[in-house]
């Protein structure tokens, strides 16, 4: 990474979002329904990962994305709410990355606690 790329953290409230912005110490947006509660000298957008309209805008102009934003089944949440916020959030996410950069990305999986994917996310199926 060079000093002059953008860095756009989804759920970077989070434990994992501290560390990562403190250890990135760049030009740093956080996504996220919550702003950190933590001492940071990042930009903070308000929003859900899942609309992909707050989250193309809000994406715009950054080089760099570390996707954290994501419900865990230990706070005992239904499947279909675990579902929806983290394949919905990375579906929309990635189809803002399209969107903005009109190329294709990798392959996005989304895991559980098995150690194969839950469902695999393509740009062939991205938009289904």
């Amino acid at each position: 990474m060079n000093d002059s790329m953008k860095i756009f953290i989804t759920g970077g409230s989070g434990f994992i979002g501290y560390y990562l912005q403190q250890y990135i110490d760049k030009e740093t947006t956080i996504y996220g329904l919550a702003e950190p509660e933590f001492r940071h000298s990042a930009g903070y957008v308000k929003g859900d990962v899942r609309d992909h309209e707050a989250l193309t805008k809000a994406l715009n102009g950054h080089d760099i994305v570390f996707h954290l934003a994501a419900n865990h089944h230990d706070f005992g949440i239904s499947r279909s709410e675990y579902m929806d916020t983290n394949e919905g959030g990375a579906r929309a996410l990635v189809q803002a990355s399209l969107f903005l950069l009109n190329k294709l990305t990798p392959d996005v999986h989304i895991y559980n606690y098995a150690d194969s994917p839950l469902r695999t996310l393509s740009p062939g199926n991205l938009l289904e």
